[in-house]
């Protein structure tokens, strides 16, 4: 058998799982989901701000 590169395990069904490549995949979601938040809570402060000028 050939060696194999990258770090691989296998699941409970016993699929193999590229280790890194779903450390990279949850990474990015983090950040996506960070930065998603940031720009709805930086919106949602103008929004207020619009709202009580409209009294």
């Amino acid at each position: 058998m050939a060696a194999r590169s990258g770090a691989r395990s296998t699941s409970s069904e016993g699929d193999e799982i590229d280790e890194r490549a779903l450390q990279n995949l949850v990474r990015a979601a983090i950040d996506y989901n960070q930065a998603k938040a940031k720009k709805k809570a930086s919106s949602g402060s103008r929004a207020k701000a619009a709202k009580s000028t409209d009294a």
